[in-house]
């Protein structure tokens, strides 16, 4: 399925942190395509600021995460700054993975995701929603960050890394138009 910027907004209706976060990108961009990282004002995120990380594509094939999402670290008991975010997924759908972000910076497009699960060993569930959108470090240069915020559906269980048993599954995903296309 596809977004444009505009239905997207309405599509976030119960997502308040993926909502603020859109509001900001857009604000940032002002009227080019994408917002370079000089224009980011985390102020602009307000209470979305604690969901919101960045990673950073390098020439090598990683995913770095610079800033992480408190309000998803402090959940998991992980921080992940300064780590690669595939190592983070399994070695199955590393891949998958990483061909699932290159589009937000090779053409430049967003994605939300709604309905995203991991399950837990313990059979429980930590459900959410994310909306991942490209920054460029500099204008007219490509895009090689990734600003990713999260909703989190129930932020009262509090978990280990270790007792994922199964996930992330993704239940919807979008690309999200953001005036260059989508893939």
């Amino acid at each position: 399925m596809t977004l444009t910027l505009a239905t997207l907004y309405d599509r976030l209706e119960n997502q308040q942190n993926c909502r603020l976060f859109l509001q900001a990108w857009q604000k940032w961009r002002g009227s080019q395509i994408l917002p370079a990282r000089s224009d980011v004002r985390p102020e602009d995120l307000k209470t979305a600021m604690a969901a919101t990380s960045v990673w950073e594509l390098t020439g090598d094939g990683k995913v770095m995460v610079r800033v992480g999402a408190t309000l998803f670290e402090e959940q998991i008991g992980e921080n992940r700054r300064g780590k690669n975010y595939l190592d983070l997924m399994p070695e199955p759908i590393r891949q998958d993975g990483l061909e699932r972000l290159l589009p937000i910076v090779t053409v430049p497009c967003g994605i939300f995701a709604d309905g995203c699960s991991l399950r837990l060993k313990d059979g429980n569930t930590l459900e959410f929603d994310i909306l991942l959108l490209p920054i460029v470090a500099a204008p007219e240069q490509d895009p090689t960050f990734i600003y990713y915020c999260i909703d989190l559906a129930d932020r009262a269980k509090r978990f280990d890394i270790s007792e994922i048993d199964k996930g992330p599954f993704v239940t919807s995903t979008s690309h999200v138009d953001i005036g260059c296309g989508v893939p």
